[in-house]
C-alpha cells in the first residue's frame, strides 16, 4: 500500500453474495490505515457495532463489540500495564486469572482476602506460610 494510502479514510460495504443481501444486513465497514501497517475499523454486524484494532498480518488486538447486553472488550498483547495514582477496582461474577508460569501478589501495605465461602489451596508441593505469629482459628 503506498505511503500516501496510510491516512485515507475507506467506506465500504461488503456482502458475499445477492442472495446474503436480501435475508441480511450488509457488513458496513470504515478503515483507517495506521502506523506500522495497522488499521482501525469500525463495523456493523446486524445489531452489534465493532471497534476493531488489527496487526499489518491482520491479527487482531484490540476489539469492543457494542452489544445489546452492553460492551464487551478483548485483547491480544504482548503486555499490559496499567498505573493509577489511586485505586483500581474491578467488580464482577466472577473473576479468573491463568498464568502459564509464576503468579505475584505484593503490597507494602496489608493484604487481606475474605470469602464468604469456602477458601481452598490446591498445590501438588509443599505449602508454606511465614510469619511472627500464625493463628489459626
Amino acid at each position: 500500500m503506498p505511503q500516501d494510502d496510510k491516512e485515507s479514510l475507506e467506506l465500504t460495504t461488503q456482502a458475499s453474495s445477492t442472495e446474503e443481501t436480501e435475508t441480511t444486513e450488509a457488513r458496513d465497514e470504515r478503515k483507517l490505515y495506521l502506523d506500522q501497517g495497522r488499521t482501525l475499523q469500525l463495523a456493523r454486524e446486524g445489531n452489534q457495532q465493532l471497534v476493531e484494532i488489527r496487526a499489518a498480518s491482520g491479527q487482531l488486538e484490540v476489539r469492543i463489540k457494542l452489544t445489546d447486553e452492553g460492551p464487551i472488550l478483548q485483547m491480544e498483547a504482548v503486555k499490559v500495564a496499567v498505573t493509577t495514582e489511586e485505586a483500581f477496582e474491578i467488580k464482577c461474577k466472577t473473576f479468573s486469572v491463568e498464568a502459564s508460569q509464576d503468579t505475584i501478589i505484593q503490597t507494602g501495605g496489608e493484604l487481606k482476602m475474605k470469602a464468604e465461602g469456602e477458601i481452598t489451596l490446591d498445590s501438588p508441593e509443599d505449602v508454606r506460610l511465614r510469619g511472627k505469629i500464625i493463628w489459626l482459628n
